[in-house]
């Protein structure tokens, strides 16, 4: 459609608080996001639970067309009470692409999946369809999800799968995973891997300060990517996990799942836990994207205790072996010092995408310091 889409969400005074809690959505009315115009939007993140609010939100574009149509903007939030921060579960939007790009209502199609449909997973994330053949007509759109057990160092062996059926015609149509409690439609089995997690996500070691930065590695990362090619649908994936627990390093586990005719498979086509030859430095904050050719690239975080918190990529072919890398490993740019803050918080809205220019150019933003600080963060793209 030529458009941009911008999203925050909202809420009054500070956490915790009582809401009510929002996510503003900006859609632009023209391909000139700087006086064209701006179609706006708030969307209330519980509105039967006006004290929920929707944090770490994800977003994709999901272009599945026919009847029902299932264009539409998908957005997963994780739920908490502003009061107590106690966690409510995941909450699924679909909006209706087709309506807000003419400044329409956001109809709104929302699921609530609460813990006991959940186990130790959460932060859904969306696939998203971005270059290739579109999702065949009345697709379901397909969501991701990994467990982190409260207890550091169980291995997992699964990766779980919801299907998400949107009728903006007949909303009561639509349905989200299996059952009262939405539970996943499928568990893929992948190799064993262990989350980054022990008693905590501050586990990776920088050069200089005993500070420690925060994996995210309790979830999928953003994006999950839908291709199409040649009759074959697949979903691409990435998150982070921790080898030789608990003393590391963290390295980049990423999937590719066959997902043909709309349904999740037993197994992995391919899967790697990338350490690029186990050189010591622990990757963390992976983010994957496929070109029009089905070539992939990963951009992510390097560290270590004798290096300084970097940004790196690596990728491969379509045509190259499966389960590895194999164009191997580059440096985007190396960090010049190192984050001071208590937090730990590191680069956690990273991204990898496809240029819609030409769908081939891959682009990759992320997080590093020139020099050192507390939490004056710095964003390179590249």
């Amino acid at each position: 459609a030529d458009r941009w889409v911008a999203s925050d969400f909202a809420f009054p005074g500070t956490l915790p608080g009582a809401g009510p809690f929002y996510q503003c959505v900006a859609v632009s009315q023209t391909a000139d996001p700087v006086s064209g115009g701006w179609f706006l939007y708030a969307i209330q993140h519980d509105p039967a639970h006006p004290t929920w609010i929707g944090d770490y939100p994800k977003f994709a574009f999901w272009n599945s067309g026919g009847t029902p149509a299932q264009n539409g903007y998908y957005l997963t939030v994780n739920l908490f009470d502003g009061p107590t921060l106690a966690f409510q579960g995941v909450r699924v939007f679909a909006l209706d692409r087709a309506s807000m790009l003419t400044g329409g209502a956001a109809n709104a199609i929302a699921f609530n999946i609460p813990p006991a449909g959940l186990g130790d997973s959460y932060s859904l994330v969306p696939a998203g369809f971005r270059t290739g053949n579109p999702p065949p007509a009345g697709r379901d759109e397909f969501l991701l999800a990994v467990d982190s057990p409260a207890t550091g160092g169980v291995t997992q062996t699964q990766v779980h799968g919801w299907k998400f059926h949107v009728d903006f015609g007949t909303p009561a149509n639509s349905t989200l995973g299996v059952g009262v409690n939405h539970s996943p439609d499928a568990n893929i089995a992948v190799a064993g891997f262990v989350d980054a997690y022990t008693t905590t996500t501050l586990l990776v070691p920088q050069s200089g300060t005993t500070a420690k930065l925060d994996t995210l590695g309790d979830k999928i990362m953003t994006p999950v990517v839908y291709q199409n090619r040649s009759a074959v649908e697949s979903l691409w994936a990435s998150q982070t996990v921790l080898l030789n627990y608990p003393n590391g390093p963290t390295a980049v586990r990423w999937y590719q799942f066959n997902v043909t005719g709309g349904n999740f498979p037993a197994t992995a086509v391919q899967q790697q836990s990338w350490n690029n030859s186990n050189d010591g430095l622990w990757r963390w904050m992976p983010s994957i994207a496929v070109d029009q050719n089905g070539n992939m690239a990963i951009g992510y975080s390097t560290s270590s205790s004798a290096q300084q918190p970097s940004i790196r990529y690596a990728g491969r072919l379509a045509g190259d072996a499966l389960n590895n890398l194999g164009q191997g490993e580059a440096i985007m740019i190396a960090g010049g010092g190192h984050q001071t803050h208590s937090s730990g918080r590191w680069g956690d809205y990273s991204m990898t995408t496809i240029d819609p220019a030409d769908n081939l150019s891959f682009w990759h933003t992320n997080e590093y310091y020139p020099v050192t600080g507390s939490a004056s963060w710095f964003t390179r793209i590249g």
